[in-house]
């Protein structure tokens, strides 16, 4: 636990260094005034993660209450909250690989990849009995939504500027706001990523002139309204968006008005074929899939892995690449005849 004074307080967990094959649970950071300021990285501040999980901490603002600054690399983010509006589980990382990110992100002129963000609901429940160390003049109990000062974590919405993420998976996150936010200093960038099954108000918030936000070689499809309306591309309003699609899957569910400043190769399908079950790979391809071999080959892709990060899946098959985070590696299914 940091407990500041009135101003600064960095590193809850720990502040600056490395740290590796480690639990960081049940931290917090806060100042002894509520107007403090720069209260960031209840987690950890500065700090670069291999291998850890970092869960269940706290910040009284909205600077990082997971990972505020410093990196990580396959590690687990979950659970963690902070008391603003924003309170964004991972700020102003510098890189963030190989990673489950369970919580809003809000990643800075930094690039994502090889991460799932994955199971968000607003963000700001913690699992029961795995109570952070609160700040003892915080009237409101940690199990149900976090309130501070009159302000309620609600329209958050997942991923907000300065994202550059590739071959990651949104999946399964539940927000009253957007999926994305773009504004226009800080771009979103998505390259052969999967948003899929998400609740939310809208897939790109923000979007009107003035902001930037490009897709290429990525799935939207299976997004939706707490009502269930669809939500596979939509923007807030009708004003012309600086949002460019490229070589993207999109589902039929579409407002008429979201109309992007740039749109090439579509493919529109409600099926994009997933695989059947549940489990960590539930979003990869099947080999009837329409993302099947219909990306924009592009440079990194030379040497590069799909999201398992498993040599027996390259990202290229026979020099084509397949839209979204997974490359189908599956050979068709051929003709089967049963002799009794």
């Amino acid at each position: 636990m940091n407990y500041g004074g009135k101003k600064n307080v960095y590193g809850g967990g720990m502040h600056s260094g490395c740290a590796s094959n480690s639990l960081f649970t049940g931290n917090a950071c806060y100042a002894a005034s509520t107007s403090g300021k720069n209260i960031q990285g209840g987690g950890g501040y500065g700090t670069y993660f291999t291998n850890c999980v970092i869960r269940n901490n706290y910040s009284r603002s909205n600077s990082g209450c997971g990972v505020n600054g410093g990196g990580a690399n396959g590690c687990l983010i979950s659970n963690n909250v902070g008391t603003s509006s924003a309170g964004y589980t991972v700020r102003q990382v510098y890189e963030l690989k190989n990673c489950e990110v369970v919580g809003v992100a809000n990643v800075r002129n930094c690039s994502a990849v090889n991460c799932r963000f994955v199971n968000f609901t607003n963000g700001y429940y913690l699992a029961r009995n795995e109570n952070v160390v609160m700040d003892p003049n915080m009237r409101y109990h940690i199990s149900g939504p976090i309130s501070y000062s009159g302000t309620t974590a609600t329209d958050q919405e997942l991923i907000y500027s300065g994202f550059v993420a590739t071959n990651c998976l949104i999946a399964n996150n539940r927000t009253s706001g957007g999926l994305i936010q773009a504004t226009a200093s800080l771009k979103v960038i998505l390259h052969n990523c999967t948003v899929a099954n998400n609740v939310c108000n809208y897939t790109f918030l923000g979007a009107t002139n003035g902001t930037h936000a490009c897709a290429i070689n990525t799935i939207f499809v299976g997004n939706r309204t707490a009502k269930g309306e669809a939500r596979d591309m939509n923007f807030p309003n009708a004003a012309k968006s600086y949002v460019a699609l490229t070589n993207c899957l999109i589902g039929s569910g579409r407002q008429a008005v979201a109309v992007p400043e740039w749109e090439v190769n579509t493919v529109t399908s409600d099926v994009p074929c997933f695989v059947k079950g549940e489990g960590r790979d539930y979003y990869a391809l099947k080999h009837s899939s329409p993302a099947r071999g219909k990306g924009l080959v592009m440079d990194w892709m030379e040497d590069a892995l799909d999201i398992r990060q498993d040599e027996a899946y390259p990202r290229l098959r026979d020099g084509a690449v397949d839209i979204g985070c997974y490359q189908c590696w599956l050979d068709p299914v051929g003709l089967w005849f049963s002799i009794r």
